[in-house]
């Protein structure tokens, strides 16, 4: 996997199937791993975030990668402790990067429904009154 992950050569066939989504922020430019055809072609739901230097990496491929370039930002957008850090682009990264898990991880649940439930008095416990939706 070359510079993302510099001691990994591969991903272990069984790997895959444990793994259930990738976040990759920032990576190098001459990230070769964004170009192999084993990523290019995993089922394995991946969001990039790139950087307008490493913008040219960009990748829809498939249904399973997405791939958000944010304008005028330099690599360590989204590093607190970079002196590139975008506190704007970092946290809408952040926000992205959070849907893909609640929609990889869950929970899943009907906000509509969940509001509905607060503001008619229920008694705001924690685990009561959520609406879980099938997957």
């Amino acid at each position: 996997m070359g510079q993302l992950l510099p001691n990994v050569n591969h991903i272990p066939t069984g790997f895959a199937f444990a793994l259930r989504s990738l976040i990759i922020y920032d990576p190098p430019a001459d990230s070769r791993f964004l170009t192999e055809a084993s990523f290019l072609a995993s089922p394995i739901l991946t969001v990039l975030h790139l950087s307008s230097p490493t913008a040219k990496g960009a990748i829809n491929s498939s249904d399973a990668i997405r791939s958000f370039v944010y304008p005028q930002q330099l690599r360590g957008f989204a590093n607190p402790n970079s002196a590139s850090y975008n506190k704007p682009a970092s946290r809408i990264a952040y926000t992205r990067t959070l849907k893909l898990l609640r929609d990889t991880l869950g929970p899943k649940f009907d906000l509509e429904k969940v509001l509905l439930n607060l503001s008619n008095g229920a008694d705001g416990r924690y685990g009561t009154n959520i609406a879980y939706t099938s997957s």
